[in-house]
């Protein structure tokens, strides 16, 4: 209970930062289902290549730094999504959200009567295209805020992931379950099954990413 309220104190003193968070953006969701969990595609946002030691081995040509270890710049990849919602550097009151149906399901041999749907956020005082792009996508760093991810097939493509300073301390939150490759998954399950098919490719990305994640608390990674 205690580590609850911890959670949601932290999440309140960061959304006063940076402005607000709206989601789910991917849906229906249900609590304690698979129903409505998906494999997403995320852009990496980070500005400088990830480091990795001599050891690692990497999918995408590396780059051979001047102290002899090897480094990497991720690109867009698929995560396992799960209810998560989009930061935005507006408060969330100041926003309209619009469904976008998507047939999700239907795509992925799914039987549902539910309706699949991504969630766009717009601002009533916002009407071009290029105006949306520019408000909804934070800037690399904002506001001691830096966005280590975005999400690829939401309009504007807001923050998935983020970094900020909260108190003496740093935090990193995550609208994606990054920690979760195909082999976390249920097999078995009807609705996991597409999402395990299109993680399986992605594993080394996401193991990449989340070790980065950490990285930024300052925790030690054994690769």
């Amino acid at each position: 209970m205690l580590y609850k309220y911890w959670y949601y104190s932290l999440l309140n003193n960061f959304l006063n930062i940076l402005g607000g968070k709206i989601g789910p953006v991917f849906g229906p969701y249900r609590y304690n289902s698979s129903f409505g969990c998906r494999a997403i595609s995320i852009t990496c946002q980070v500005s400088q290549p990830i480091t990795l030691q001599d050891e690692v081995t990497c999918p995408y040509p590396t780059v051979h730094t001047m102290n002899g270890s090897k480094a990497n710049k991720l690109g867009q990849f698929y995560a396992y999504y799960s209810g998560g919602g989009a930061f935005y550097p507006y408060p969330k009151g100041s926003m309209e959200t619009k469904k976008i149906p998507d047939n999700y399901h239907q795509m992925n041999g799914i039987h549902s009567e539910e309706q699949t749907y991504s969630v766009e956020s717009v601002r009533s005082d916002v009407n071009s295209d290029q105006e949306i792009s520019s408000y909804l996508k934070l800037s690399p760093k904002e506001n001691d805020v830096e966005v280590l991810c975005s999400f690829a097939e939401i309009k504007g493509e807001p923050a998935a992931i983020v970094k900020c300073n909260v108190g003496k301390g740093k935090a990193v939150l995550s609208s994606v379950h990054i920690e979760y490759d195909s082999q976390c998954l249920d097999s078995k399950s009807v609705y996991l099954k597409p999402v395990i098919d299109s993680l399986k490719s992605y594993d080394m990305e996401q193991n990449l990413m989340f070790k980065y994640m950490l990285k930024c608390l300052d925790v030690n990674v054994i690769y």
